[in-house]
């Protein structure tokens, strides 16, 4: 759909934007930020996964926040528009790096009860 098949009313500015170009902030903004990750999880006592302490973790999940480049080092396919789900679908995909699942509970020693 182009934009002469649009009809704009109540708007101050339309601002149009890429795929690369969003892709390529948000790598930008992702430089910025810590990228080794580490969550800590315990279990309660209906079954739930509950954010803990890394002392008190049963699974744990560490791993290096991470982004696919190109052949030209450009970031891609953390954000994804147009998608095959419908025009409307932004889906995002980052990735981890040197990524790490642990569990200090033995095989066979968890119940449904």
């Amino acid at each position: 759909m182009g934009l002469s098949q649009i009809t704009l009313t109540n708007y101050d500015t339309v601002v149009a934007v890429t795929q690369d170009t969003i892709n390529e902030m948000l790598a930008v903004f992702l430089s910025t930020l810590q990228k080794q990750v580490a969550l800590y999880y315990t279990v309660d006592n209906n079954g739930n996964y509950v954010p803990t302490t890394p002392e008190n973790a049963v699974y744990i999940f560490t791993g290096t926040l991470d982004y696919t480049l190109d052949a030209n080092g450009n970031p891609v396919n953390m954000v994804v528009l147009n998608s095959q789900i419908g025009p409307q679908t932004v889906i995002y995909n980052i990735t981890f790096s040197n990524a790490e699942f642990k569990s200090t509970v033995a095989t066979g020693c968890i119940s449904d009860s």
